[in-house]
């Protein structure tokens, strides 16, 4: 027993060293950006949200004389998307701070009993629908998942 627990602790330590080792050149490889997505990101950031809306692959060209690329095209469809989920929290009376979460990650939190951190993030920490939320999962988890459904009406 005392090996099997000494091997899984060299384990872990040493799948650390590996990530902690691996993870600067993976940043620097993130925030190295050729000139076409440092040209496209300037180009977004000067546009108004209507303009980006309507925005198309070939417009792009038309205005540019430059062909977007597929790493830009994704980057153009995530702005749309962000947008229009924007759109919608103002449309409920949310603002655009409770965007943040999607409604996937949220029902995962509260399956795996973490829905009171959705939760205090969405109440800003203040009120007691996170503290309840947190004493039900840490009493019995199947509560906890049950409330945690029940409030996500009132974030969605």
């Amino acid at each position: 027993m005392k090996r099997i627990i000494l091997l899984f602790t060299l384990a872990v330590f040493s799948l650390q060293i590996c990530v902690v080792g691996a993870a600067p050149n993976e940043a620097l490889r993130k925030n190295m950006k050729s000139e076409k997505d440092v040209e496209f990101s300037k180009y977004l950031s000067e546009m108004t949200p209507e303009e980006i809306m309507v925005l198309t692959p070939e417009k792009y060209k038309e205005k540019t004389g430059k062909k977007m690329g597929l790493k830009n095209a994704l980057k153009l469809k995530m702005a749309k998307r962000l947008l229009k989920k924007a759109k919608k929290a103002e449309a409920k009376g949310q603002g655009t701070e409770n965007a943040g979460i999607g409604k996937g990650l949220y029902i995962l939190l509260a399956i795996i009993g973490l829905a009171w951190i959705a939760m205090g993030i969405f109440d800003d920490w203040q009120g007691s629908t996170w503290i309840i939320g947190l004493v039900l999962a840490l009493l019995l988890w199947l509560p906890g998942l049950i409330f945690a459904l029940i409030k996500m009406g009132d974030y969605y």
